[in-house]
């Protein structure tokens, strides 16, 4: 084969590796570098070291460790591996784009193996980039006609004063992909994307459910919303399925949009976090469902409470608004509420817990929180141990719940402020104390302030008891301004 001649011959099935198969075919050394000479252009062309057998009908390589015993064949082999320039061949002294055949460094894309010299790499890149954004493409496409990959990675090595808003594209929609998850489909970086079946719109990329239903990201978080939307208002953990989807599928969405699992992850929290806070009046349910309806306002339920009888159920904004309805009644009688939901119901309910359980839980209620508050102050009041219960007094004011302690003149609430005569209602209404005029405060300033009997200052009382006690260490009665009267 070749020349014909006598010099020794290389044969190609001797050079090929242990996992590698090549002919059987044979040539000399000149007749070699003749021939692997003669393919390097289309080699470089399409940037990948490949030598054919040059028997006719023979669709065989030949033998890397062979080509590259030609210095030419190893200079292009290493351009492939490293820089991605076109080296010279033979008695090359310059190379010619193949675009727009002009003498420059033809510059190599590793992606598809196509070059072309720097300015035909930045041509139009503005237009192309505006091109990427309109139809969703992933990155700059190739120049040559009818490629689709990307050219970034040969862009970047030049200067454009493009290059820093199209490196800011390109990772973008890198992340994109990265949070599309798994079930993505794309088609090649500079191709224009696909069209979601949904909406219409090109996107970088439609996430396929296993089921067979694709959509773009877009779609699939407005489902995930509309999803999240009826679990709150059904109490449901979590969705399932696709949306329109004709076969009725029964696939969770997480593995499709892995964000829904941080966006559901929160509102399962939630609502388990809110069944613990209920559970000890709480009837139990099945979670992998919506909740419970309530028999009484007919809605659905994060579940149903159960205070005394296994009947009487309710929600819990149920149970707030009966609790409301009976605030007056419980201010008066300075209680908790103690009738049950059910008129024919007995158990006296308000020990049972409940009632700081549902508190806030409907804006029909907003009082309930309000007498809870009054009345754990009202305890912690009557458990001191430095005023017994034979000083401590009642509040005369319509609907509190507060008391004050006996033995002073006056005798002050400590959950609304007011004050009143310590002995009214000891000496009589017709009895006057003893000295008891009061001085009427006047204003200073906007200020409404009394003078200190001892050096006439102006003093503001703004809160407490009227036992009061001036700079000049004089202590008296702010209602009367007499000499306070130790031991009382």
């Amino acid at each position: 084969m070749g020349c014909q001649g006598t010099e020794d011959l290389h044969v190609f099935e001797t050079h090929a590796g242990r996992l590698h198969s090549a002919c059987s075919h044979a040539v000399c050394d000149p007749c070699l570098r003749q021939l692997v000479l003669s393919q390097l252009p289309k080699s470089r062309e399409r940037w990948q070291l490949e030598i054919l057998c040059p028997e006719p009908l023979c669709q065989k390589r030949i033998p890397q460790r062979l080509v590259l015993t030609v210095r030419e064949a190893d200079d292009l082999a290493k351009a492939i591996d490293t820089d991605g320039l076109w080296p010279s061949l033979g008695e090359e002294v310059s190379q010619r784009c193949p675009l727009c055949r002009k003498e420059a460094p033809v510059h190599v894309n590793r992606a598809c193996g196509h070059a072309a010299c720097e300015s035909c790499w930045l041509d139009g890149l503005e237009e192309k980039l505006r091109w990427c954004r309109e139809n969703a493409a992933m990155d700059i496409p190739c120049p040559h006609p009818g490629c689709h990959e990307g050219c970034y990675d040969v862009l970047r090595h030049f200067e454009s004063p493009f290059l820093e808003e199209l490196e800011l594209y390109v990772r973008e929609a890198k992340v994109q992909l990265v949070e599309f998850s798994s079930w993505a489909v794309h088609g090649p970086p500079g191709a224009p994307g696909p069209v979601c079946p949904v909406c219409g719109c090109q996107s970088m990329a439609l996430l396929h459910c296993p089921c067979g239903y694709a959509a773009c990201s877009s779609c699939w978080n407005g489902f995930v919303q509309q999803q999240l939307v009826w679990c709150q208002e059904n109490f449901a953990l979590g969705p399932v399925g696709c949306p329109r989807h004709p076969g009725g599928c029964t696939q969770d969405v997480f593995p499709v949009l892995p964000s829904a699992i941080t966006i559901f992850a929160e509102h399962r929290d939630h609502l388990k976090k809110e069944l613990r806070r209920l559970e000890p009046v709480a009837v139990p349910r099945d979670l992998t469902g919506p909740g419970p309806t309530c028999p009484i306002c007919a809605e659905a339920s994060l579940c149903l409470l159960r205070p005394c009888c296994v009947e009487h159920v309710a929600c819990e904004v149920c149970w707030a608004n009966w609790a409301e309805e009976q605030i007056d009644m419980c201010r008066l009688g300075r209680h908790l509420p103690a009738r049950c939901l059910w008129p024919s119901c007995a158990a006296d309910l308000a020990e049972s817990g409940m009632w700081r359980r549902v508190k806030g839980a409907s804006a029909e209620a907003p009082r309930l929180p309000s007498l809870l508050a009054d009345l754990d102050r009202r305890q912690r009041l009557q458990r001191s141990y430095l005023y017994p219960p034979a000083v401590q007094v009642d509040c005369p004011q319509p609907g509190c719940v507060g008391l004050g302690y006996l033995g002073f003149d006056m005798v002050m609430c400590f959950i609304c402020e007011h004050q009143w005569d310590a002995t009214e209602g000891i000496l009589g209404e017709e009895t006057e104390l003893p000295d008891g005029e009061e001085v009427a405060e006047v204003s200073v300033a906007g200020v409404r302030v009394k003078r200190c009997p001892s050096c006439h200052e102006y003093i503001e009382k703004n809160g407490g008891c009227d036992h009061m006690t001036c700079r000049c260490r004089h202590e008296f009665s702010w209602a009367t301004l007499k000499p306070w009267k130790l031991g009382r």
